[in-house]
């Protein structure tokens, strides 16, 4: 099939979200629309392009086909843009190799607002490797709302923007906790609350490791009635690194001694659901799974694994 019409099918499976207030969704989803190396998302009438192998030729084919494309749906565009996702070389400048370019149309401004899932979120798609919304976790979202009107509070571990805060906040939850490794994205999550009229309190944003965080509370006698953990693939940084398939059950076995009920998930090919779900311990009680949302299909394997749990005492 041409590239023109894998284009046009990859929009005809989205078209719920053209008519939706969703104004952040995924257009191209790399090889599960058969256009790998690339993806394009949408975000407020912005087009973002990532390649993948950062030496394809394929986004010079997409940016012939998806002006006409947007037009043929009446999707609105004013620009088009493109993130060099290759594989980084060591000496790179990651912030230069990793910041967008223009393509086509208007240049974005540094800070573009976008409707999720009934919520202003800010993002950044020129300068950053992640935009600040990893909204491939939409449908996981969805059914963790049916559950909030049952906590009371909520430790949001590798929080980044604080998205899901956001959400739990804006539906009975009655405090949040943000735990995060970098500062600036902390300060992206008070952007968040600030949008959605939500009190900023510098005492539920922390600025630390994870794990540090779960032995202080375990240690004071804190508890939650949810805990988010929804970490990194692989993370390192100065202070030692992360890695889901190696450290996320000890993780788990810890949140269950001050945790009610745990939110987790990962984000790998490497994991299957049923490797994810066996690395939870023994009294975690499944109460729901889910994968990646719809606009993020898939060639085989669903690369998003969550699940929330109740544990049992």
């Amino acid at each position: 099939m041409k590239t023109q019409e894998l284009v046009k099918k990859a929009f005809e499976r989205r078209l719920g979200f053209f008519s939706s207030e969703e104004t952040v969704f995924r257009l191209i989803n790399g090889d599960g629309d058969g256009l790998y190396p690339c993806t394009a998302d949408y975000y407020a009438g912005f087009i973002l392009i990532q390649d993948f192998e950062g030496s394809s030729g394929l986004p010079a084919e997409l940016l012939k086909f998806i002006p006409d494309v947007c037009s043929e749906f009446s999707l609105p565009v004013r620009g088009i843009l493109l993130k060099n996702r290759g594989r980084l070389s060591q000496g790179d400048d990651i912030e230069a190799k990793r910041k967008s370019i223009i393509l086509d149309g208007d240049i974005p401004a540094e800070e573009i607002i976008v409707r999720h899932m009934g919520l202003d979120v800010s993002v950044d798609i020129i300068n950053s490797q992640n935009t600040g919304l990893f909204f491939d976790m939409r449908s996981a979202r969805s059914e963790l709302l049916k559950y909030y009107s049952n906590f009371e509070s909520m430790l949001n571990l590798f929080s980044y923007t604080c998205v899901f805060s956001l959400h739990a906040l804006k539906n009975s939850v009655h405090r949040a906790v943000n735990v995060d490794i970098s500062k600036p994205v902390l300060s992206r999550g008070m952007r968040n609350y600030e949008l959605n009229g939500l009190n900023v309190d510098s005492r539920d944003f922390v600025k630390g490791k994870s794990s540090d965080l779960i032995k202080y509370y375990k240690k004071k006698g804190i508890s939650f009635s949810l805990s988010i953990i929804d970490p990194p693939t692989f993370a390192r940084s100065q202070k030692g690194s992360f890695s889901a398939e190696r450290d996320l059950s000890s993780y788990l076995r810890d949140l269950s001694q001050i945790s009610d009920y745990v939110f987790s998930a990962v984000n790998t090919h490497k994991t299957d659901m049923k490797t994810f779900l066996s690395m939870h311990p023994d009294n975690f009680e499944l109460v729901f799974s889910a994968n990646e949302s719809v606009d993020f299909p898939y060639f085989e394997n669903p690369y998003l694994k969550t699940a929330l749990w109740k544990i049992r005492k």
